[in-house]
């Protein structure tokens, strides 16, 4: 696991690869589907992606500037729907984890409370 590239667990990458499924796309067009915080680092993103084999990047040479084109491989198509399957898990799991971490939490305050209690006393 340690060798996982982060590119892989990065917050954008599952919605990169969700946008690139349906078809290729330009930067410009995956910037705006993936609502991303800036061009700066989805640039970096998706060349760290397409340097570890899940996308090809495309330069088309119309003129300047060149535009380019993003899509998956085949390392990225199998990468898509393991993270789809990641998706499907929470989306079906999401209500019962949502309330493990509220009874969770609400446990650990009752304890805190106990502690400064005891402390107190």
């Amino acid at each position: 696991m340690s060798q996982m590239p982060k590119t892989l667990v990065h917050r954008w990458t599952p919605r990169v690869l969700f946008e690139l499924s349906c078809k290729p796309m330009h930067f410009n067009a995956i910037q705006r589907a993936i609502e991303a915080p800036s061009a700066r680092m989805l640039s970096q993103l998706l060349k760290r992606l397409a340097r570890d084999g899940i996308l090809e990047r495309h330069v088309i040479a119309v003129g300047p500037p060149a535009s380019v084109r993003y899509s998956l491989t085949t390392l990225g198509i199998e990468l898509q729907k393991s993270t789809e399957a990641l998706v499907d898990f929470w989306r079906k799991n999401a209500p019962e984890i949502q309330e493990r971490r509220f009874v969770n939490a609400e446990a650990a305050r009752a304890d805190a409370a106990r502690q400064a209690d005891a402390g107190t006393a």
